[in-house]
C-alpha cells in the first residue's frame, strides 16, 4: 500500500492487464473499477472476425473451418 501511495502512476502495480483496462484512479490512489468501461466492453462480447484471401467460398464455410481450427 506504501507503494501505492508514493507510486506517480498506481495502475502499475496491478500485474493483471485484464484488470488494468477496467479500473481508473480516484485521488492519489484509490483504485475504482469502471464500470462505463466494463458496459462498453459488453458490446463486443461474442463477437469474432475472420480475415481470408478466398473467393468463390460461403461465409458459413470459413466460418465452419474457422471452428474446426480451435
Amino acid at each position: 500500500m506504501q507503494r501505492l501511495k508514493k507510486s506517480r502512476a498506481p495502475k502499475q502495480h496491478l500485474r493483471n492487464r485484464g484488470v488494468r483496462r477496467y479500473v481508473r484512479i480516484v485521488g492519489d490512489s484509490h483504485i475504482e473499477v469502471d464500470e462505463a468501461k466494463i458496459k462498453a466492453a459488453k458490446a463486443w462480447d461474442g463477437l469474432r472476425d475472420v480475415v481470408t484471401n478466398l473467393k468463390g467460398v460461403s461465409v458459413s464455410e470459413i466460418f465452419n473451418h474457422d471452428q474446426q481450427l480451435w
